[in-house]
């Protein structure tokens, strides 16, 4: 059974943004960038599938109404609809591939399918003109020539081309010499308050024999005038050698024709739409833009022609009254069919080698920062190192071409610690959030501490059902259900020590973020930390009465708070020298010079874990119902 023709097939990616690698951008930055082009297209025209098309495409569909800055975009398109699917998918991804290799400044983004409408028909075209080389009759026989069209609209009626005569020629001039105009190409652009199209398609052909006869006609009618009477006569006007000289340069041109059609024989079409009448200054600026890359001595420049500008512009005129016709759609409108192959005028007008077809089939190139409507950047994508850890915890994806590669650091690695720093907006909380989801499905044990509130409601669902029973949620803003944190809650004798220890570091460490590091030595000194910690070891010295920092908060505020520990449940010299001489002598109430209490002064240190009703709620219980201990062991 025959394999059926599938519909045409199409794969867009999109140029989404553009690295600029230098500061200075030098003359011969545009040859080696040519150079880098024509490997590109060599790799992806040479004994590639005539069956495949290539278009770039430049859409500007600025929203006027809109305050944000209306943006260029860039697309390359691959058609095919006679090849299978399969087929078709592998050449896209070498093709994605080799794109992204070569072009290392650019970032790549594929399109879907569904959202092709963005670029198929991103808004109603009412006016196209394509844009073609100027051809002309060139008589051999005469030095007189035809005057040379310049820019402007012209009909397409024009004299047949393939006229036998054999003394003149059909010629198609070449593409004009590169003058950097890019810059000012897309500055006009962003600022139209029109919408365009800029279509440049290439299409792979076979090579058409009454082409190549037609051109060896006319390589055959040049060199009968280069070699005009090669007699011994010196009578000049026997030798014809401004005709001699005229034929060898139109001949160049006709062998460098020959040779692209017999090798790589190649079709350009180049076409602009827009909703309103092209502006003229707008598209021989794009023009100046196409042929920036055209560096190369191998492009002779027509020195025949006036001002050499060997280019013109062509209307199109659709075929609805209403300007309805899509002639930018999914499918190729001049090459969807082969009825171009016996049009020889069409043939010669659109043939184009791959050394022009280097300079102009080219993603932008930008010689400066900060473009309108063109997203320029300083960082370029590079692909991971060969040998990368596949173990631990994943930070991400790197992106390279098709190529997509997790990247992770090794806990090894972790428990030298992590630093990581960024602007505002670059990702550092969605860093954090994909190695704690990394954590939480590979079974590890771990803390999240959300001051802001947002990232834990973000975690929460991403949890898998197989450690659900594993999470411990602390939300100091529920109120219903408030869980219990009794900093002062112990297992043995040994532990009221080192939790008095850590109330008064904790301590420490709040009155330097809150007042500076200078406040230890400006508010509290040996006899405020000794309060402290002698009645943190009060309050702890009863395991029946079970204490919390508001107990010990009330011995600083309460007459004789203190005595409700007595007489002592533990045997502590220094404890039981506090309650027998220090505390009988001290009255925390009375007011001292400045009208302020000792106890006032001592207890003041502590109403942030008090004062708001949310952490009254967790310190005040005299039971947690959190165990750090169990929950890390």
């Amino acid at each position: 059974m025959k394999n059926k023709l599938l519909e045409e097939q199409i794969f867009i990616v999109k140029i989404s943004s553009y690295y600029l690698t230098k500061n200075e951008f030098q003359k011969n930055d545009l040859r080696e960038i040519y150079y880098r082009q024509l490997s590109w297209i060599k790799s992806i025209i040479i004994k590639k599938d005539k069956r495949i098309s290539y278009e770039i495409r430049i859409i500007y569909n600025p929203d006027i109404d809109s305050q944000i800055k209306n943006e260029i975009n860039f697309y390359i398109i691959i058609r095919s609809g006679k090849i299978g699917k399969k087929q078709f998918i592998n050449y896209c991804k070498n093709f994605y591939d080799l794109a992204v290799n070569n072009y290392s400044n650019y970032d790549f983004e594929i399109i879907d399918s569904n959202n092709s409408d963005i670029v198929f028909n991103p808004f109603d075209v009412n006016f196209v003109s394509e844009i073609k080389r100027q051809s002309e009759i060139i008589k051999l026989d005469t030095i007189e020539e035809k005057p040379v069209k310049k820019f402007g609209l012209v009909s397409n009626n024009k004299e047949d081309g393939t006229n036998s005569s054999q003394s003149q020629i059909y010629h198609v001039a070449p593409f004009p010499i590169g003058k950097n105009f890019a810059n000012t190409f897309f500055k006009q652009l962003s600022v139209s308050d029109s919408k365009y199209i800029f279509s440049i398609t290439l299409q792979p052909i076979d090579p058409n024999k009454e082409l190549v006869d037609l051109i060896n006609k006319q390589i055959i009618i040049c060199e009968k005038f280069a070699q005009l009477n090669l007699s011994q006569s010196s009578d000049v006007n026997e030798l014809f050698p401004a005709l001699r000289e005229k034929a060898r340069y139109y001949q160049t041109f006709q062998n460098n024709i020959l040779k692209s059609i017999n090798e790589n024989p190649l079709l350009l079409q180049i076409i602009v739409g827009s909703n309103n009448p092209l502006s003229e200054i707008l598209v021989n600026l794009f023009i100046s833009y196409l042929t920036e890359l055209n560096v190369e001595p191998n492009f002779i420049t027509h020195r025949y022609s006036s001002e050499n500008i060997n280019l013109e512009i062509r209307k199109i005129f659709l075929k609805d009254k209403n300007g309805t016709k899509n002639i930018f759609g999914k499918l190729n409108s001049f090459f969807d069919n082969g009825d171009y192959q016996s049009n020889i005028e069409f043939l010669l007008e659109h043939n184009i080698s791959l050394e022009e077809a280097a300079a102009i089939f080219s993603p932008p190139v930008l010689l400066q920062e900060n473009l309108d409507g063109i997203d320029v950047k300083r960082s370029p994508q590079i692909p991971t190192f060969e040998h990368f850890p596949s173990g631990g915890v994943e930070l991400g994806n790197n992106y390279y071409g098709s190529n997509v590669k997790s990247i992770k650091i090794v806990d090894d690695d972790r428990r030298r610690h992590q630093y990581i720093i960024g602007q505002t907006g670059t990702g550092k909380t969605t860093l954090l959030k994909n190695m704690i989801i990394s954590d939480i499905k590979n079974g590890n044990g771990l803390c999240v501490i959300d001051p802001h509130g947002d990232l834990f409601k973000e975690l929460l669902v991403t949890i898998p059902q197989e450690r659900i029973k594993d999470i411990v949620l602390i939300d100091p803003t529920d109120i219903d259900y408030p869980v219990g944190i009794n900093l002062l809650e112990y297992r043995n004798k040994i532990d009221r020590y080192f939790i008095a220890q850590e109330v008064v570091y904790i301590l420490s460490k709040l009155l330097i973020d809150e007042y500076g590091a200078t406040s230890l030595s400006t508010f509290a000194g040996p006899i405020f930390f000794q309060h402290v910690k002698m009645n943190l070891l009060l309050a702890m010295s009863d395991p029946e009465i079970k204490s919390t920092l508001f107990d010990f908060y009330n011995i600083f505020q309460i007459k004789d708070y203190w005595k409700k520990w007595l007489p002592l449940k533990i045997s502590d010299t220094h404890l039981e020298n506090w309650v027998g001489s220090v505390l009988p002598n001290t009255d925390y109430s009375r007011q001292g010079s400045e009208g302020l209490s000792t106890g006032d002064y001592i207890s003041s240190k502590f109403e942030q874990f008090l004062f708001d009703p949310m952490l009254r709620n967790i310190f005040s219980q005299s039971k947690s119902t959190i165990d750090f201990k169990g929950i890390m062991d």
